[in-house]
């Protein structure tokens, strides 16, 4: 990483919200100790873009009369406009609030800027970014609008997720990459570990690269998990695959 590189990341607020969530300020963690303040960071800092004041509310005080509920909306902002780090990193006014784009970084706002544009580069990009579950292990307890609304969330970029390493299992397979390739089936497999699809190709892989015996676990592996989870067997174009390995038809390239 660069100096400049270095200076940019240590000056902004950086929001992490795809694994467990985290705060950081100046190369450091920035703690927090209200839960539900952190709860607004987090989704002011999922776009970056402004969230209206009628959203937030419906969001926090789902069964609060809508006078109190505003008042309470006022009271959080006046609490974490006072403890951030600096003034410039709240935008507020009258219809909605928003994280300063211009201060602040947030995964998600990037992992989306990337998907924009399918390019490899950005693909690989995406996928190191995916540290896990949107805010994984948080939660607002007793509030079901929040909890709506992280379960949208949630699948959201985890399917953006699955189908990045599924586009990358391709390209690095097609390019003779395989131990990428590996990589990225099992980073998949260990998100949705009955893609049957996927097995399919990891098969494929391992006896391209020619570790046969890997190839044939793979099989194995896949019918243990369809059994037990589903009660069925492989599909006929898994197998198929298996007894193109089991015969020596997939060879190493």
């Amino acid at each position: 990483m660069s100096q400049a590189d270095k200076l940019e990341r240590s000056s902004q607020f950086r929001i992490k919200l795809l694994g467990t969530p985290a705060l950081m300020w100046q190369g450091g963690a920035f703690p927090l100790a209200r839960k539900q303040a952190r709860a607004l960071i987090y989704v002011l800092g999922e776009t970056l873009k402004p969230v209206s004041r009628d959203q937030l509310i419906f969001l926090f005080w789902p069964d609060s009369p809508e006078i109190a509920a505003r008042r309470n909306l006022s009271r959080l902002l006046s609490y974490v406009r006072k403890v951030l780090p600096h003034p410039q990193l709240l935008q507020i006014n009258k219809e909605s609030i928003a994280m300063n784009p211009a201060l602040v970084w947030s995964d998600t706002g990037h992992f989306s800027q990337l998907a924009q544009r399918e390019s490899p580069i950005n693909q690989e990009a995406m996928a190191a970014l995916y540290d896990g579950r949107f805010l994984s292990g948080f939660d607002l307890p007793n509030n079901r609008e929040f909890d709506s609304w992280l379960t949208v969330r949630q699948g959201l970029y985890e399917g953006q997720y699955l189908s990045t390493l599924k586009n990358l299992i391709h390209a690095r397979f097609s390019g003779g990459d395989y131990g990428a390739a590996v990589d990225y089936a099992q980073r998949y497999l260990a998100i949705d570990q009955m893609a049957e699809d996927i097995h399919q190709q990891l098969i494929q892989i391992y006896a391209a690269s020619g570790d046969r015996g890997a190839a044939m676990r793979q099989f194995e592996t896949c019918a243990i998990i369809l059994e037990r989870e589903l009660g069925v067997e492989p599909l006929p174009e898994t197998r198929a695959v298996y007894e193109r390995v089991q015969s020596g038809e997939i060879t190493p390239q």
